[in-house]
């Protein structure tokens, strides 16, 4: 994919911005080839090749997983689940926006995994949270959940950010500092590991473009 973007954008052919979204986690690190070899490396090719992304000028968003404390999927390994236990892999990479899951009502959903990342990677995740539970008008017989859904909801104000900024201007490290700074905060002043710096907000992310860039 990276070979191909490179392609594309030295002919001319798709030469806008490109955000990756990933919305899928690692469930039990015993499915790891070799046991537990991907999701605290940050030396495993597809670490590396994240990281490679976002030095491309790539806009990288990930879901935390569905591993939380409360309710986590059946599929979460018995030893993964929970603080700093679910956050795993490129998931916890430092270079991607890693999304959590609240309620429409701002209720954090204990499914969502919880940080600390990984400690070779980076433990301060997940960097915030998006909206999951909800329908839409069209499909109101299918739900969006999991932090799949919110995932999904933030590369979509990502997506919206880059018809405004290009990421030369704006690099994607740079973005991602952007939404955080401008995060709602709903549990504490700060960050913590269950919503990391607060909910997505969009509008203020859009008002805070009026300033020069980092």
């Amino acid at each position: 994919m990276l070979r191909d973007i490179a392609h594309f954008r030295a002919h001319g052919r798709f030469p806008g911005p490109w955000v990756f979204v990933n919305a899928w986690a690692i469930y039990d690190r015993r499915t790891e080839i070799p046991p537990e070899s991907y999701s605290d490396n940050p030396a495993h090719p597809f670490n590396l090749a994240v990281g490679d992304a976002a030095g491309a000028g790539i806009d990288v968003v990930f879901c935390a997983g569905n591993c939380g404390p409360f309710c986590p999927d059946l599929r979460c390994g018995i030893n993964d689940r929970g603080p700093g236990r679910s956050i795993l892999g490129a998931n916890s990479h430092p270079r991607v926006l890693t999304v959590g899951a609240v309620r429409c009502d701002t209720t954090w959903l204990g499914y969502s995994s919880q940080g600390p990342g990984q400690p070779n990677l980076d433990v301060d995740k997940p960097d915030l949270c998006a909206p999951s539970e909800f329908r839409e008008d069209h499909d109101a017989h299918t739900g969006n959940s999991g932090t799949s859904a919110a995932s999904g909801l933030a590369a979509g104000v990502v997506a919206a950010l880059r018809s405004r900024v290009d990421p030369v201007t704006w690099p994607p490290v740079h973005l991602k500092q952007l939404l955080l700074d401008t995060a709602r905060k709903t549990e504490t002043s700060g960050r913590d590991d269950r919503v990391g710096y607060g909910i997505i907000d969009a509008a203020a992310a859009v008002r805070a473009l009026a300033l020069p860039p980092p």
